[in-house]
């Protein structure tokens, strides 16, 4: 071989090794990064993959997809705090269009969750309000029961306006 010929054939021989090097250097910094980002992304996947697999709440089921979307995206929003969530989901669950034994079921639901507000059905100074109304709906586990207890002293209450209207909110069929 030529002379110049090897001397170009040492050439790219020793860029090939540079390459070679350069490219080790780079595999290992990818090496150390996917390190650093693989248990983020592995994190991501378990979240995802929790989301796909939520058990909806039986009275979810039978409502449209839409509802069933919303209901989802709102119920698996790790950043909403549960007021916000039930906050949301009341605005949906009470639009008219949501069928009635849907928005009973709901309301069912959401009862046990945020027992933070006891409901206003006496003026809140009367002893109705005081001594029948917030006993029986911090003892109360359940939306039947509390419903029960008030409508079987409801005779306590001098005007049931409120009552009622916290009846038909609540999607209950008592009636006088």
């Amino acid at each position: 071989m030529a002379p110049q010929a090897q001397e170009k054939m040492n050439n790219i021989e020793a860029t090939a090794e540079e390459k070679e090097l350069e490219l080790k250097k780079i595999l290992k910094v990818l090496d150390s990064i996917t390190g650093l980002i693989k248990p983020a992304v592995e994190e991501v996947k378990q979240k995802c993959e929790a989301k796909k697999k939520i058990d909806l709440p039986e009275f979810v089921k039978p409502a449209d997809e839409h509802l069933r979307y919303l209901f989802t995206r709102i119920w698996t929003d790790d950043e909403l705090e549960m007021p916000k969530k039930l906050s949301v989901l009341d605005k949906i669950f009470s639009v008219d269009s949501t069928p009635h034994d849907i928005r009973k079921e709901y309301r069912k639901f959401r009862f046990p969750l945020d027992k933070s507000t006891i409901p206003v059905l006496a003026d809140e100074n009367t002893t109705a309000q005081k001594d029948i109304v917030e006993p029986f709906y911090r003892g109360a586990n359940f939306l039947d029961e509390f419903a029960q207890k008030i409508w079987d002293v409801r005779g306590a209450f001098t005007d049931r306006t409120r009552l009622s209207e916290w009846i038909v909110k609540e999607c209950l069929d008592y009636k006088e």
